[in-house]
């Protein structure tokens, strides 16, 4: 039976896959987190060490447990009030204590440039930051009251969802701020596949019952 029969009662199967592509439109996305107990940063969205995603949230740590702590602007030390809201209070893990953590935030799929804001509070730190597992800053230097911004143009999400591990080593990690800025889609990648033992459909990729995974 030739394809046009096929054609001509509409039984031919052509399966169309895209890749990369998250059907939520990311143009002039940009969010902005304030870490810390203290008051938020107008127009910032405040992060506590208690503040645990979920789906209905769509942002938070992947725990809340001992060895994760928030340091708050003005109980510590007098000179963390210099920075306001946005950068006095911080959240912290101790990761001898096991308080490394992921904070992650749900994202169309897309290229995103990311600048994370620290200080070291009371002592110098050196801490890791990875992101959808893969190491994106191996050591972040932070000295006492010192205050620093470190910037990650283009990182990928591709899951719809972004994963940001900070890891203290031997010691703490601190963040006081996240901005996640979208730049651009990722690109496409487009399957097409025309099943079927009869001739294939130019662009697409014949795929026949003998066809097996390899």
């Amino acid at each position: 039976m030739g394809k046009q029969k096929f054609l001509s009662v509409g039984v031919i199967l052509a399966l169309t896959l895209v890749l990369g592509m998250g059907g939520v439109a990311a143009e002039n996305l940009e969010l902005k987190f304030d870490f810390g107990n203290d008051a938020v940063e107008p127009g910032w969205t405040g992060v506590t060490s208690g503040t645990v995603y979920s789906a209905t949230l769509g942002y938070g740590f992947n725990a809340s447990s001992p060895g994760f702590d928030a340091i708050w602007e003005g109980s510590k030390t007098w000179s963390m009030g210099y920075w306001g809201d946005l950068l006095g209070d911080l959240v912290g893990g101790y990761a001898p204590a096991g308080g490394n953590r992921t904070f992650m935030v749900d994202l169309p799929p897309g290229s995103y440039d990311i600048e994370i804001h620290t200080q070291g509070y009371i002592d110098t730190r050196d801490f890791r930051i990875l992101a959808e597992g893969d190491i994106l800053d191996e050591s972040v230097i932070v000295g006492p009251y010192e205050y620093v911004t470190v910037t990650y143009p283009g990182v990928a999400v591709t899951d719809g969802m972004l994963d940001l591990t900070f890891d203290g080593k031997q010691n703490f990690w601190l963040i006081a701020a996240v901005r996640i800025v979208f730049v651009e889609d990722l690109e496409r990648t487009e399957w097409k596949f025309d099943f079927g033992n009869d001739a294939v459909e130019p662009g697409w990729t014949g795929v026949t019952s003998g066809t097996v995974y390899s």
